[in-house]
């Protein structure tokens, strides 16, 4: 990529930027808040949501 790290960097220090900025209004803070609620809920039950996926695709490999 031809603006390797440095595309990345700034992506990081604008995403970091509009955080907060979002901060600062309490509809933004409101979002934000619900995005971390959203996230965490997520990482906790993507591996129940994974285990499950590979009980059904080995149950359908067995009865293939």
């Amino acid at each position: 990529m031809w603006a390797t790290p440095w595309l990345n960097i700034l992506l990081m220090l604008g995403i970091a930027f509009v955080f907060v900025v979002m901060m600062f209004s309490a509809d933004g803070r409101t979002q934000v808040y619900t995005s971390l609620i959203a996230t965490v809920v997520l990482v906790i039950l993507w591996p129940l949501a994974k285990k499950n996926v590979e009980k059904v695709q080995a149950r359908r490999r067995a009865s293939s």
